[in-house]
């Protein structure tokens, strides 16, 4: 709790279990884990023109029960990736371990549209690597987004 001004020693504590992730009673009830994220952003086109942005972002990690989703907020390159086929999510691939998460999904608009999302994040050093490949009428374009991420507080379930 935050006391006269200052945080107490119990919730930095928590903050900093966000470097090693997500205790045992975090999964059990599920939260929401927000990094801010310094990125830079590359997109481009089937025909190789490039386009770089950097920008602040900011990652959300939602884990309840067996579910995880990984949102990255950017301005750039929003993503959304789940470890479970909901809403348009066909295929998913969760390789996530001890070490970093990492999750892959395809998301169908239509039979020829889709975008195939990646998000890796390192759960030591908080590098955070995330792609969409987005097939558009039949046109691909790809975007990459690296970075290093920043714990910021947690919150739990709504």
């Amino acid at each position: 709790m935050k006391r006269g001004g200052h945080w107490s020693a119990v919730v930095l504590s928590r903050a900093l279990l966000c470097l090693g992730y997500v205790a045992e009673s975090a999964h059990a009830a599920g939260e929401t884990t927000r990094l801010s994220c310094d990125i830079e952003v590359t997109a481009s086109d089937k025909a190789g023109h490039a386009q770089t942005a950097k920008e602040t972002s900011v990652l959300e990690i939602r884990e309840i029960d067996a579910l995880t989703s990984i949102r990255l907020n950017s301005s750039a390159m929003p993503i959304l990736v789940t470890n479970k086929r909901i809403g348009t999510v066909s295929v998913f691939v969760d390789s996530s371990n001890d070490a970093r998460w990492d999750i892959s999904s395809v998301q169908r608009r239509t039979p020829t549209d889709a975008d195939d999302l990646r998000i890796i994040l390192d759960r030591t050093t908080l590098h955070l690597t995330a792609s969409r490949l987005a097939t558009i009428d039949g046109v691909d374009r790809a975007d990459v987004a690296v970075g290093v991420c920043h714990p910021v507080l947690k919150t739990p379930p709504s």
